[in-house]
């Protein structure tokens, strides 16, 4: 079992807390979003090192092979192994740890003089979240389905024909009477709010790692 630090916005903090989100995607850069398709994972080959890899293969090729083919490890592990969540925090010792995620309002940060410490900062002692790696996957972002951009943690709140009060049970039985994609709506406004400037938009479909967890409670400090 390995264990890797990995990051996540406030939003997405509340999200993996309250229960809602046990997904999380993120582009794989190694991947040209046009001309290949899925290859498969690499069981053996004549790099040991390869074991475990997943690849693309040109859509030329008429039966997957070797050649060509693109090959990229998931760096967020594989089933089993621990992801302990970085977020933006101050760190004050052991034990006294203030998270941005847990306060809602921070318009008065700077006249206050709170300086938040970014996530990519945080230490291992100071993290919160620890959690399972359950499955982990490669697809073109577009084939989320709606059931997986629930479980990405959506709000539902933003689609249009939402009632007015937001009664979570009230949208979820408008869901199943219009088939609205109110969670992959969501998802898709979030994905851009992160990737499209990064150059991996929901339109440019690039392929992603999918993975799956658990948070693991009472794993905290390492």
């Amino acid at each position: 079992m390995k264990e890797r630090p990995i990051l996540f916005s406030g939003p997405m903090v509340l999200a993996i807390l309250e229960g809602r989100k046990t997904q999380t995607r993120r582009a794989i850069k190694q991947f040209p979003t046009e001309g290949y398709r899925w290859g498969g994972w690499i069981v053996e080959g004549a790099k040991r090192s390869d074991a475990g890899k997943a690849t693309v293969v040109p859509e030329s090729n008429w039966k997957y092979c070797a050649t060509g083919s693109i090959k990229a490890r998931c760096p967020y592990g594989q089933p089993g192994d621990r992801l302990w969540v970085r977020e933006t925090h101050i760190a004050h010792e052991v034990g006294h740890v203030q998270y941005a995620a847990d306060y809602q309002d921070h318009s008065k940060d700077k006249e206050y003089g709170v300086q938040w410490t970014p996530s990519i900062h945080m230490l291992r002692w100071a993290c919160r979240l620890v959690l399972e790696v359950v499955s982990v996957r490669a697809e073109r972002l577009n084939d989320i389905s709606e059931e997986d951009a629930k479980a990405e943690g959506s709000y539902l709140g933003r689609c249009p024909c939402l009632p007015r009060e937001r009664d979570k049970s009230a949208i979820e039985k408008l869901f199943q009477q219009t088939r609205c994609h109110i969670h992959g709506d969501e998802f898709r406004e979030l994905w851009d709010s992160i990737n499209l400037a990064r150059g991996y938009g929901w339109d440019v479909n690039p392929w992603v790692w999918v993975v799956e967890f658990k948070r693991i409670e009472g794993a905290t400090h390492g």
